[in-house]
C-alpha cells in the first residue's frame, strides 16, 4: 500500500511539473524551436537520402550554389550535401569552416583517367556538374582529383573550382494566414524576419537561377540591381494583400512589394487592411505609402519628440530608387515624410 502512494505521489508530482512547463512556455515558443532543425541531404532533392540535419544560427561552407533551389554545403561536424538554398544567410567576415581541401565539379562530361595522358586507361565516367577534390594544382594539363574515394586525373579545361564561403542558416519566413494582433506580437515577428530580409543585402533574384517572378518574393542576393544599368529586370516582386489598394501597378515590385510582403508575413494574409492618414496613430507593422514619391517603407518603431513630433524608425527597400538594397532602422521624422510627397497614406493591418 505504501508503494502505491509513493507511485501516485511521484505521477502527481510529474504530472504537476509537466502542466507548469507548458504554462510558463508558449507553445508558440515550442513550435518556433520544432521548425528551427533541418534536414541535410545526399542529393539536391527532397527525395534523396537524409545524411544529417542542422539548425537555425549554425555556420556552414557553402561549397555550391548548385541550381535555383539547392547548394552544397558542409557542416561543422564535416558531413557534406545539400540543402535548401534560401536557408543561407550572409555569415559576414566569419571564416571558412573547412579549409583542408579544394573542390571543383565538372564542366561537361568527361572521363577520369588513371595518369595525366590523353591515351591512359579511362577508370571512371563523370557526368556534368559532378562535384570533385583537387589533389593538387594543375599539371601538364591535367588535374589530380578524387571523386568517391577514387582518384585519377581530369583535363584542367573540363572542371570549375568552387569558391567556398561561410554562410548562417536561418529558416525561409512562411506566409499563414493568420499573424500578430498586438504591437509588440509584431515587433517580435519584424525582428524575426530582419535575420531573413538582411541589412545591407539585396531584394533581388540575381545569380539565383529563377526567371523574374517565378519564386523570387524570399530571394536575398550580395548583388545590387543597378538599375541604371539593368532596368528593372532582376527587382523581385510580390501580390499580396496591399496590391487591391494599387491596381494601376499589375505588379508590386520593388519597395511596394517589399512592404507587402513583410505585412503579410508579420500579420497573415486574412488580416484586415484599412487606410487613414494620421502620422499620431501610427503603429508598428504599419505601412506607410508616400504617394507622389512613390515609396513604401514598413514601420518597425516609434517615437515622440519633446515637440510633439512623431518619428519612426523604417525597414524598406529601393530607398535611393538605383537598386533593390535591404535597410532596417531608418529614422525618419514627420517633416521628412511630408517634403517627399503631399499624401502621406497609413495602411494599417490592426482590427481596431
Amino acid at each position: 500500500m505504501q508503494n502505491t502512494r509513493h507511485i501516485a505521489l511521484r505521477a502527481l508530482v510529474w504530472s504537476m511539473l509537466i502542466l507548469l512547463f507548458f504554462t510558463l512556455v508558449p507553445l508558440s515558443v515550442l513550435a518556433d524551436e520544432a521548425e528551427t532543425t533541418h534536414t541535410l541531404y545526399s542529393g539536391p532533392s527532397t527525395r534523396s537520402a537524409s545524411v544529417s540535419t542542422f539548425s537555425d544560427g549554425d555556420i556552414v561552407t557553402v561549397l555550391d550554389r548548385t541550381n535555383a533551389d539547392w547548394a552544397r554545403i558542409v557542416l561543422e561536424n564535416g558531413i557534406t550535401g545539400y540543402c535548401d538554398r534560401r536557408l543561407l544567410g550572409s555569415a559576414g567576415e566569419t571564416e571558412v569552416l573547412l579549409e583542408a581541401f579544394t573542390t571543383a565539379k565538372t564542366r561537361r562530361p568527361v572521363s577520369l583517367r588513371s595518369a595525366a595522358a590523353p591515351d591512359a586507361p579511362v577508370i571512371g565516367k563523370l557526368a556534368a556538374n559532378a562535384h570533385v577534390v583537387l589533389d593538387s594544382e594543375e599539371k601538364n594539363g591535367y588535374c589530380a582529383v578524387t571523386v568517391s574515394g577514387i582518384s585519377g586525373y581530369l583535363l584542367s579545361d573540363d572542371i570549375m573550382r568552387l569558391e567556398p564561403e561561410p554562410a548562417i542558416i536561418r529558416t525561409v519566413p512562411q506566409l499563414t494566414a493568420d499573424g500578430a494582433k498586438t504591437e509588440t506580437e509584431a515587433h517580435r515577428k519584424l525582428q524575426a524576419l530582419s535575420t531573413y530580409f538582411e541589412d545591407g543585402r539585396y531584394w533581388n533574384y540575381i545569380g539565383t537561377g529563377l526567371a523574374w517572378g517565378e519564386r523570387t518574393a524570399f530571394s536575398v542576393t550580395d548583388t545590387p540591381c543597378a538599375h541604371a544599368q539593368n532596368g528593372y529586370d532582376y527587382c523581385n516582386v510580390y501580390n499580396g494583400v496591399t496590391s487591391t489598394f494599387f491596381p494601376q501597378y499589375g505588379i508590386d515590385m520593388q519597395c511596394l512589394g517589399y512592404a507587402g510582403l513583410i505585412s503579410d508575413l508579420v500579420f497573415g494574409t486574412d488580416a484586415p487592411i484599412s487606410v487613414h492618414y494620421d502620422l499620431d496613430a501610427v503603429r508598428v507593422g504599419d505601412h506607410i505609402r508616400l504617394v507622389e514619391y512613390e515609396h513604401s517603407m514598413i514601420v518597425t518603431d516609434t517615437g515622440t519628440r519633446a515637440d510633439g513630433t512623431r518619428f519612426f524608425r523604417v525597414t524598406e527597400v529601393n530607398a535611393d530608387y538605383e537598386n533593390c538594397e535591404i535597410e532596417w532602422g531608418r529614422l525618419v521624422t514627420e517633416n521628412d515624410l511630408y517634403a517627399l510627397g503631399d499624401i502621406v497614406e497609413i495602411f494599417t493591418r490592426y482590427e481596431n
